[in-house]
């Protein structure tokens, strides 16, 4: 497409958005978009524009659409659409709530966000209101840019009269001028005749679709008529077809693009010549690049001069288009022409075959959509369609309505089918993510069944050795997964083997084999990925990132947190979302970095409702435990920690955790429960065989703890125990270091010098936060100088 420097309007639209509220407002083919995104990308402030497309006419498909467009700067709001907009819904005032939700992700940006094509939404007078409420707040340094074909809902008065905007461009400013469609022409490689522009400004009243329109040779036949409206010069095209050239137009209005592909399978050459031509002749009728679109007035005027076919022909070009996107499992499309046009009946197929896999790929409000759908339409549902609600619920973290939903789809099942069978494996497979051992009987009783599928064996059997490892049974996690991997090696299915060995991989980490899980880990996470398999490659990162942690490299922890968090977003998975956000925020208390602290916390705060209690004792607590410690409040610190240390799975966790509570203890000076910890954490450190790094920090937390309770002597072999570890981590070492220096501090050493340059370099190490605390702890003098307790 060729373009012209409008410098004029670009200047105008750059003073205007230079004030908190701009509106740009013009009929359909007047240069809106150009425009716009012509003076956002001259300005120098950073921008996010959102098209709003007819998907987005639907509030929550509205807000969460701008909160992707957001996601580059306020990553916040994406991860936490979910819970927020499930909390907006059940209050009083749900557009409000939004707002002032999405509000707190703003308010620190420098950010102009601009909304295109914003009259997609005007169906939906929930939009509205949540625009209004989003925009009545004056947020520093964010500006907004509203671009529509009509914008009467909005309180543009009251914006001018407070001076928050400018009068809004309107089609005057968007006009081309006679120097600008000569300058169109010369780009075109057009010689006009004197005059030629002036004439068609004239005809045009230099309406961007207009002057394009008569730039081209013939357009009009040369009438001298008026070029200044959409409907016009559509009503023009479609004059020049007979009915029968028409009729053979209706299937293409049921396709979401009209790519060759689409073309040539619905309606072969002819139509796909037929849909180039027109393209060809008309280019204003059509809209995207590459890949084009009917322009939304043309496809209504389209489907009004069609009106009249015959019902049965439209729901024959419906279908047949249906069967095209479904042969070229372009089911997302399918789903959602089926539920626009209000046949979600003749999804119930594709939902049985293909809803779990599009729940893994992120489709889940889709999927959600059409089952409310066919819930609404009273349609009896098959089992495996219930499963699917179930599954959504759960990944909301509405785990009660998900066990009931998993529990209706198992009765509705064919005792003993493969079906039934398999929405058992779907149920405990979401059991055992919320650490819930009621799974095992369900695995157990299917494992060894010879008659299911291979594929389904195989996951069963992986499911079930997660599960045994999480019971602490090692050989039988070991020999189930075994199994696992041997099946899926006969089946040879890809999203299987990722499945499988992202299974496999969580085995082998809680058995200490770090290098087999990484190398399992990754392997899961690279097929998953290309499969858009994203559920599997939100597991493969989460073990990948506790390898990283556990390891102590911060860095490599964080940017696997990054890629967990990229995976979770897209399978729109909430439990995951803050178990991400939960570990995020744990490291950078650990490190002290007070900036990434506070956008975890705004973020958190939007996960109040679906705090997740394994996750919250794994990762959110022992972080705001440290947050407390590190003000001083070991109290508080202890009785956030205390109630986890029982809920941790494995021994060397068992022990580190015990030992935090212990040193909390002694922080507070409440020397029983100190005492107390310390018994569990050294029973805990008895039954560990391993010198991982979680164990080390265990012990010297541990002698920390003991030295400060008076029992310096106790504290001796458990230092000495760290110190011949030959491959601790410089992590580690630092933590070492300061604790050894702060052992002789309590003990009456006067060596204040090595206890400063000890939690210097752990701030050096990235322990800046753990630094804080060991700062935070009670004066020497405050301690007992013999065991008291």
């Amino acid at each position: 497409m060729v373009r012209v420097e409008r410098r004029r309007l670009t200047e105008r639209l750059k003073r205007a958005i230079s004030l908190p509220i701009t509106v740009v407002e013009g009929a359909a083919g007047c240069g809106k978009s150009v425009a716009l995104f012509d003076a956002l990308s001259a300005g120098e402030r950073p921008f996010a524009l959102f098209d709003v497309g007819p998907e987005h006419g639907r509030l929550p498909a509205f807000v969460q659409g701008l909160a992707d467009a957001l996601a580059p700067y306020a990553p916040g709001a994406r991860v936490a659409f979910g819970s927020a907009y499930s909390r907006a819904i059940v209050s009083p005032q749900p557009t409000h709530s939004l707002a002032v939700w999405l509000q707190e992700h703003l308010k620190d940006l420098d950010l102009t966000i601009a909304f295109d094509n914003l009259h997609n939404a005007d169906g939906d007078p929930l939009t509205h209101a949540f625009v209004g409420h989003l925009l009545e707040r004056t947020l520093t340094n964010v500006r907004w840019v509203l671009c529509a074909r009509a914008t009467h809902y909005l309180p543009i008065a009251s914006w001018l009269a407070f001076g928050r905007m400018e009068l809004p461009v309107g089609e005057a400013d968007l006009a081309f001028t006679d120097d600008e469609i000569e300058a169109l022409a010369r780009g075109r490689r057009i010689s006009l005749a004197s005059g030629a522009a002036h004439a068609i400004e004239e005809r045009t009243g230099g309406w961007a679709t207009g002057v394009a329109f008569l730039l081209e040779p013939g357009a009009d036949g040369g009438d001298g008529s008026p070029v200044r409206a959409l409907e016009p010069l559509i009503e023009r095209v479609l004059g020049a077809y007979d009915a029968d050239a028409l009729r053979s137009l209706l299937a293409t209005y049921y396709l979401p693009e009209l790519s060759v592909e689409l073309l040539l399978a619905i309606g072969g050459h002819a139509l796909a010549r037929q849909v180039d031509e027109l393209r060809v002749r008309s280019p204003f009728l059509f809209t995207g690049g590459r890949v084009p679109r009917y322009h939304d007035r043309f496809r209504e005027a389209l489907r009004a001069r069609l009106s009249s076919v015959d019902p049965a022909q439209k729901q024959a070009a419906l279908d047949s288009a249906a069967y095209v996107l479904t042969h070229y499992k372009r089911f997302v499309e399918c789903l959602s022409l089926r539920l626009e046009t209000g046949q979600a009946d003749a999804c119930i197929d594709i939902l049985e075959k293909q809803g779990i896999e599009l729940i893994e790929q992120g489709h889940a409000h889709l999927v959600e959509a059409v089952v409310a759908s066919l819930q609404y339409m009273d349609a009896e549902l098959p089992a495996s369609v219930i499963a699917l609600r179930a599954m959504i619920d759960s990944r909301l973290g509405r785990f009660d309505t998900a066990e009931a939903w998993f529990a209706q789809a198992i009765a509705r099942a064919a005792s003993g089918d493969a079906r039934m069978i398999e929405i058992k494996y779907l149920y405990a497979r979401d059991l055992l993510r919320r650490d819930r051992l009621d799974c095992l009987p369900m695995l157990r009783e299917h494992v060894d069944d010879e008659s299911l599928p291979v594929s389904l064996r195989a996951s069963i059997a992986a499911a079930l050795a997660e599960g045994l490892q999480l019971s602490n049974e090692p050989d039988a996690a070991r020999i189930e997964i075994e199994k696992a991997v041997a099946l899926e090696r006969e089946a040879g299915e890809d999203v299987l083997h990722a499945r499988i060995s992202a299974g496999a991989a969580y085995v082998y980490l809680y058995q200490g084999d770090y290098g087999r899980a990484r190398e399992l880990a990754l392997e899961a996470a690279r097929v998953a990925t290309i499969a858009s398999q994203f559920t599997i490659a939100t597991t493969a990162y989460s073990i990948l990132y506790v390898i990283a942690f556990d390891t102590e490299d911060v860095r490599a922890a964080l940017d696997y947190l990054d890629l967990l968090l990229e995976s979770c977003l897209k399978s729109g998975h909430l439990q995951f979302q803050f178990y991400c956000l939960a570990c995020s925020f744990e490291i950078e208390m650990e490190r002290n970095n007070v900036e990434a602290i506070e956008r975890i916390d705004a973020t958190l705060r939007s996960f109040d409702v679906y705090y997740d209690i394994s996750v919250s004792d794994e990762a959110f607590l022992p972080g705001d435990a440290m947050r407390s410690a590190m003000q001083g409040d070991f109290a508080r610190a202890y009785r956030v920690l205390h109630p986890t240390a029982r809920n941790q799975a494995g021994s060397e966790r068992v022990a580190l955790r015990w030992a935090e509570v212990a040193l909390y203890a002694a922080g507070a000076l409440q020397m029983r429960d100190a005492g107390d910890a310390v018994a569990h954490a050294l029973s805990a450190l008895e039954e560990v065989e391993t010198t991982s790094n979680r164990a080390l920090r265990a012990r010297l937390l541990l002698a920390l703890a003991l030295v400060l309770l008076g029992r310096s002597d106790d504290a001796k072999p458990l230092l000495a125990q760290v110190a011949t570890e030959t491959r601790a981590p410089d992590r580690i070492r630092a933590i070492e270091t300061a604790i050894v220096a702060l052992c002789a501090y309590v003990s009456g050493a006067s060596n204040h010098d090595a206890v400063a340059d000890a939690l210097l370099d752990m701030r050096r190490r990235e322990c800046g936060g753990i630094a804080r605390v060991f700062e935070a702890l009670p004066s020497r003098e405050r301690y007992p100088n013999e065991v008291t307790a």
